[in-house]
């Protein structure tokens, strides 16, 4: 017993002075968070290049700091494993996409066309844009980084709930500066005249679906935080009715800045007036709420009343700030978006059907849906720089096999974030929160793009991030090793 005492406060001992030495590094990670989404959601190659640099910069000195402070991983190591080596694997074959000379059966007919056509001997590649799929590459080694970091920079869970406050704070601060923005006439995006959506609001994005993912995982933070704050107030022995005044008293008095981030964000997102993002954000913030009540063992009427005040929480909101949405939900206009959008599937199934193994290349959509389009209409007319569904476009891209790899390997991180929820005694929030941004994004990303925007995936993964790494109970994970 004393040895098991002695032994925790040496690994407790230590872990306070890993969180001294590594707090900047800490600090570094969410600077990127806080300026990923500025310039129109690092959706450029200057800042997403710029963002790529920086965080393997934080990469390179956090290997530095865990190689002079022996910490320890091995134990959640081993449940991230076969994510890990499914991830690399994808890295891997998205490199051999862009591999020059390989065997003519690999690649694409597109080069051997272009040879003959321009009389000279080219390189034969699976991608047919290579520079499109490197690019491509150094974004999905990107999102690892910033996952990686976070997993092993939120291992206490005080620095996880530093972490998920300071996303909810960012989400506050873009939330804010897109509603102003927005109230004042809707012309710009920083310092650029906008130039389409110009009905909704996109804050310093520039497509509202994807700015709407944004605002999504902000809200699953923001709403973390408050649930966290209000948890005690229900385990009060007190009747019903002084519960209620006790817990409106918090949220309108004591914790008035997590209910304004919630009320904020919450309004930014109707007023993007996106379908897809506001319901899949319904859909990720409805999981985290039913785990937190069912973990919670409440009596059914407490239960019954916590889904009225969160039903007329979302009426209120909408009334305020739904108006815009709710012409877009009219019958007529989701028919014709639907159609538009199963059009547009059917042809890139078609071109998947093309190369269904080895894809035309990471990050080639662009250059490849342009020979499937149809000649005539109004749709001809549209640039189909996306395909408006991310399971599809990485399967064109990718091959079948690849993506379904890809998308394996985010699946049972969620699953290990699921586990979380039932394994840990204390803050089982946290890892809620894994569940319900996979919901979110998994589900947007069936009819839209924000995956494809680099600050919204750096924000899902360093949520994931987070989540993942207070995914096991804090009992069961060693500190350091020994040395």
């Amino acid at each position: 017993m004393e040895n098991d005492i002695t032994q925790f406060r040496s690994q407790r001992d230590v872990r306070r002075s890993t969180n001294k030495s590594d707090g900047w590094l800490f600090a570094g990670l969410l600077l990127v968070l806080a300026v990923a989404p500025l310039p129109l959601g690092s959706n450029r190659p200057l800042p997403m290049s710029l963002l790529s640099a920086f965080v393997g910069v934080l990469l390179t000195v956090w290997a530095m700091f865990w190689v002079t402070n022996r910490t320890s991983t091995h134990s959640q190591l081993r449940g991230i494993k076969w994510p890990s080596i499914l991830y690399i694997t994808i890295c891997v074959w998205i490199f051999v996409q862009w591999l020059p000379w390989l065997p003519a059966q690999l690649s694409d007919p597109t080069w051997v066309a272009a040879s003959k056509l321009l009389g000279r001997n080219l390189q034969g590649r699976i991608s047919i844009n290579p520079e499109a799929t490197l690019t491509g590459f150094m974004h999905l080694l990107t999102y690892a980084g910033v996952f990686w970091l976070t997993f092993n920079l939120t291992r206490t869970s005080e620095r996880a709930w530093i972490g998920i406050r300071t996303i909810a704070l960012i989400g506050g601060a873009y939330a804010f500066y897109g509603i102003a923005i927005y109230m004042s006439g809707n012309g710009w995006i920083l310092i650029y005249p906008k130039w389409t959506y110009y009905e909704s609001l996109t804050s310093t994005f520039v497509n509202r679906n994807s700015y709407a993912t944004f605002a999504g995982l902000s809200l699953l933070c923001a709403v973390a935080l408050l649930l966290n704050h209000i948890k005690p107030f229900f385990a009060l022995k007190h009747p019903l009715r002084a519960k209620i005044v006790i817990i409106v008293e918090q949220l309108a008095a004591k914790s008035a800045w997590k209910t304004l981030l919630v009320l904020s964000i919450a309004m930014s997102l109707f007023l993007t007036q996106s379908r897809g993002g506001v319901a899949s954000t319904l859909c990720g913030l409805l999981a985290v709420i039913l785990i937190h009540v069912v973990q919670q063992r409440l009596k059914k009427r407490h239960i019954f009343y916590i889904v009225l005040a969160l039903a007329l929480l979302t009426i209120v909101i909408f009334a305020v700030s739904g108006n815009p949405l709710s012409k877009r939900l009219e019958i007529e206009k989701v028919e014709s978006s639907v159609t538009f959008r199963n059009n547009m599937y059917a042809i890139v199934v078609d071109a998947i059907a093309a190369s269904p193994l080895t894809g035309t290349g990471f990050g080639t959509y662009a250059d490849v849906i342009p020979a499937y389009k149809p000649e005539g209409g109004i749709s001809a007319l549209l640039i189909w720089d996306k395909a408006h569904n991310t399971y599809l476009e990485n399967a064109l891209e990718l091959g079948l096999p690849a993506a379904l790899l890809l998308n394996f390997s985010i699946f049972l991180i969620a699953i290990q974030t699921a586990r979380g929820t039932a394994n840990r005694k204390r803050d089982k929030l946290i890892p809620a929160l894994g569940v319900g941004a996979t919901i979110l994004v998994g589900l947007h990303s069936l009819v839209d793009f924000s995956l494809q925007i680099p600050a919204v995936t750096i924000l899902y993964a360093a949520i994931m991030g987070i989540a993942t790494s207070q995914s096991w109970s804090s009992q069961r994970i060693p500190i350091v090793s020994e040395t």
